[in-house]
């Protein structure tokens, strides 16, 4: 239909939260996955034990040694600035405050909840979700410089928990983890999630050109405005 149609050359990459079960013919694909804890049938308790013995004992830690969690739009400017710093530390793409300014006027605190837990006064790390009652989605975090609270994501996460399931979420997506990859920068970040004792939900990211040529007609233009390559997503670079 939509080649009939002539109006779309290219269907791109989803969101790396939204992960898809099928891949159709002629897609370029690859393997990808999310860990999802269920906040609907557990208690907090219950949620806390399935974490790894290493994530128990930091959050521990950090209980006892001062950590504090709050949770709500009056962090918003300690999480940009814990955020900005991991994208920058780590030279990834930042997205702007302007666009967390923008999700709470048009979502509301009913739908969006940012979380910062502080070492004394030192924000240290900090979480941006997006909620229903059906899930909550772990869209962006960071952490910043260092602190004695080792464990404060871990805790960090655990409130952030609390605060939905009390809400009536049912479960917590901590949104994509890359499977079959070698990169050790990667595979920290799967264990991380991992370390929550979630389930692992498998699916794929794919994208397809409707119009092929059209669609390499942008890609060479992009390519001679740019003087680059276009950038690069996740399906291109486990394909590469």
């Amino acid at each position: 239909m939509l080649q009939n149609q002539g109006g779309c050359e290219r269907l791109v990459q989803p969101h790396p939260y939204s992960i898809l079960s099928a891949i159709p013919e002629g897609a370029k694909y690859c393997d990808f996955g999310t860990y999802v804890v269920d906040l609907e049938n557990q208690t907090i308790e219950q949620i806390l034990e399935k974490f790894h013995p290493k994530y128990q004992k930091a959050v521990t830690h950090s209980e006892k040694n001062g950590a504090v969690v709050k949770i709500g739009k009056e962090c918003l400017n300690d999480f940009f600035m814990i955020y900005k710093c991991t994208m920058e530390r780590a030279g990834l793409h930042l997205d702007e405050f302007s666009y967390f300014q923008s999700l709470y006027d048009y979502l509301g605190e009913n739908r969006i909840s940012c979380g910062v837990v502080y070492d004394q006064d030192e924000p240290i790390s900090g979480i941006f979700v997006i909620h229903t009652l059906y899930g909550a989605f772990l869209t962006h975090a960071g952490t910043r410089g260092d602190s004695k609270l080792y464990g404060a994501a871990k805790l960090l996460n655990l409130e952030m928990m609390r605060n939905l399931k009390e809400k009536g979420v049912k479960k917590y997506d901590f949104v994509g983890v890359r499977l079959k990859n070698n990169n050790p920068a990667l595979e920290g970040i799967f264990r991380f999630k991992k370390g929550f004792g979630g389930d692992l939900k498998e699916g794929y990211l794919w994208k397809i050109d409707i119009l092929p040529l059209k669609a390499k007609a942008y890609d060479l233009m992009v390519k001679l405005k740019s003087g680059n390559d276009k950038l690069s997503d996740i399906i291109d670079q486990v394909n590469t």
